[in-house]
């Protein structure tokens, strides 16, 4: 794990839940049954892990370029029990995974290109064939590249295909 100061991940997803989705509630109308979590980079890591360990807290995840490769990819431990649980039923998710067309290492140094955190677009990817094979069991999987887009500059476009993707506009004519 890099050097500093991090984690409080679960901290925060608590206070969200716990706090922030009471505080909205007490003054707004709330349809508990389509909540969007979004999260990108480290945050796209945080809301794959809320996906992994807790799916009911939301209904849709928008998952911008995920840190999967973060402290040797940790978060993965959790994938083969929220197969479990979606399999046993009772679950319907919504997963939108997207990815900044740089943020693949394309270097020289073929090492790099080997390195977990060189391989951002890979490792989304490969996240979202292994969920979209749990499809049947009450999940929706699309995973979106932005080509054009680096790791700083894609947010917007995340954000806005992924709220596209979680609050789909009935088309009128």
């Amino acid at each position: 794990m890099p050097a500093g100061n991090y984690g409080g991940g679960d901290g925060f997803i608590r206070v969200i839940e716990e706090e922030i989705k009471a505080f909205v509630a007490t003054r707004v109308t709330v349809d508990r049954a389509r909540q969007v979590l979004y999260g990108k980079s480290l945050g796209g890591l945080l809301a794959l892990r809320v996906l992994l360990r807790h799916p009911e807290t939301f209904s849709t995840y928008i998952i911008a370029s995920p840190s999967i490769w973060w402290n040797d990819r940790q978060v993965l431990e959790d994938e083969a029990a929220f197969a479990s649980r979606l399999k046993a039923g009772g679950l319907n998710l919504r997963v939108l995974i997207t990815s900044a067309g740089n943020e693949q290492y394309r270097g020289p140094d073929p090492a790099l290109r080997e390195k977990d955190e060189g391989r951002m677009i890979d490792n989304a990817i490969e996240l979202a064939d292994r969920l979209k094979a749990l499809a049947p069991h009450g999940l929706v999987v699309m995973w979106t590249l932005f080509p054009d887009e680096s790791h700083d500059s894609v947010s917007l476009a995340a954000l806005s295909r992924g709220l596209r993707f979680a609050l789909p506009m009935p088309n009128k004519r």
